[in-house]
């Protein structure tokens, strides 16, 4: 488990946006984090590892934005390497972005979200026109 660091994007892990405001006290007994939710601008503690200070059940534990986070299944995509035009799948264990293959879509493919697709080094929102 890293710690928060103040470069870096996180969301609550509900999926709620949110900003990470201080970084605080880092090794005390009390909380060294506190957040922002961008919803409704509730104030949240957390220790330096981004676990929610109180209640576990709230949904405000501190996650990590990906880099792939924003996009969903089936969003068009620009492929690296080469510069193909496919449809965005999921991201895999390594956390390379996945497409299905041969500029399908889930319904046109057959294949589930989440399971087979080719793997490319990184992609990009293609510019819906």
């Amino acid at each position: 488990m890293s710690k928060i660091d103040m470069s870096k994007k996180y969301r609550y892990v509900d999926g709620t946006p949110c900003r990470v405001l201080c970084v605080d006290r880092k090794g005390a007994v009390h909380p060294a984090v506190l957040s922002m939710s961008e919803l409704d601008g509730s104030l949240w503690m957390h220790d330096e590892f981004g676990c929610h200070v109180g209640t576990p059940t709230t949904g405000r534990a501190l996650v990590e934005v990906g880099p792939y986070d924003h996009l969903e299944v089936d969003d068009p995509v620009i492929t690296c390497p080469g510069g193909f035009r496919r449809y965005f799948s999921h991201v895999g264990a390594d956390g390379k972005p996945h497409c299905f293959a041969d500029g399908r879509t889930s319904w046109s493919s057959g294949v589930v979200a989440g399971t087979g697709g080719v793997a490319f080094d990184s992609v990009e929102r293609a510019d819906v026109r």
